[in-house]
Parts: C-alpha cells; sequence; structure tokens
C-alpha cells in the first residue's frame, strides 16, 4: 500500500468521527471562527502523501491546518475539529485542533 494510500484511509476514518460529532455538537458559545486541524512531524514525501490524501477526501490544506469549517457559534465545526484530530492521533499522527477567530 502506497504512502497517499494509506493516508487516505485514515483521512477517511477520521472525517468519518468529525462528522458524527459534529451530528451531535451542540453550540459552545465560543462565538465565530475558522476550525482547522493540525498536524505535524510529517516531512517530505510523506508530507506530500498526506497533503494528497487529504485532498483526496475532500479536505482543505491551508497553512494554518486542515480546515474544517467555519464555526458561527454551533460548535459543530469546533467539535469536527476535535473529533478529527483524537482520531488522527488513536491512528498515530501527531496532531491537535485549533481555532481562529473572528
Amino acid at each position: 500500500m502506497t504512502k497517499t494510500a494509506l493516508h487516505f484511509a485514515a483521512l477517511k476514518t477520521a472525517l468519518a468521527a468529525g462528522e458524527v460529532a459534529a451530528a451531535h455538537a451542540t453550540g459552545r458559545g465560543y462565538g465565530c471562527g475558522r476550525a482547522y486541524v493540525v498536524v505535524y512531524g510529517l516531512k517530505g514525501a510523506d508530507k506530500a502523501a498526506f497533503t494528497k490524501a487529504a485532498k483526496a477526501v475532500g479536505l482543505m490544506p491551508c497553512a494554518q491546518g486542515l480546515y474544517m469549517g467555519y464555526d458561527n457559534g454551533t460548535g459543530r465545526p469546533l467539535a469536527k475539529a476535535a473529533a478529527f484530530a483524537d482520531a488522527l492521533v488513536a491512528a498515530g499522527y501527531k496532531a491537535y485542533d485549533d481555532a481562529h477567530a473572528d
């Protein structure tokens, strides 16, 4: 299995966990902002394979990390980011959820 395929499988699993968490989230009262998952420790070809896999599952890699969505007070994108990061950590990645307020 290629590196891209391995990353793809882990990202699909994490994305499913994030979607379940988002569906059950209730507003946290944090206000508005963007939710991200930061994945660190990947280098060279491994980082390129991870980015390719992230795009293949419909994620948007950016300078801040993997964009999970805009939270307008519902708590859904924040919950999605937290569950997504937890699933990646469980799969052996170094990751954490992050948010940037407006």
